[in-house]
């Protein structure tokens, strides 16, 4: 009984901080005051002339006109994805700090989940060979 119990904390435990980290990590839905969305997307998207800073980040002029237009946007009730898509069609897939679900974006999604699967493969294998000796 208490080995059928610890061999389910044993998966329960680092399943459940998984959930604990997906939760964590999972957008927020767009926020009610102008303010903040106006920052929460300029936070999504780089500065095209600063060297990997974001728009809220950055204050260059350059980075100000956009958070202005931004703010533009919000007044004119666009989503914050119609905003994003606006900005990746204008200066490409690139100016968006979070990747797109499809195509390379997709891949660098995937990545850090194939990753962490065949460190838990090799952990389990790890530890099926030390009971066998």
């Amino acid at each position: 009984m208490y080995e059928v119990i610890r061999r389910l904390l044993g998966w329960a435990i680092p399943v459940a901080a998984v959930v604990v980290m997906i939760v964590g990590l999972w957008p927020d839905g767009e926020a009610l005051d102008p303010a903040d969305r106006v920052q929460s997307v300029a936070a999504g998207i780089r500065c095209p002339f600063c060297s990997g800073e974001s728009l809220a980040g950055s204050t260059s002029q350059v980075a100000r006109d956009l958070r202005a237009i931004i703010a533009e946007q919000v007044e004119q009730g666009m989503t914050n994805a119609e905003i994003e898509d606006y900005f990746a069609a204008r200066y490409g897939e690139q100016i968006l700090i979070d990747p797109s679900w499809s195509g390379r974006g997709l891949a660098l999604w995937l990545a850090p989940l194939a990753v962490a699967a065949a460190g838990a493969v090799a952990i389990v294998g790890m530890r099926r060979r030390r009971r066998e000796t």
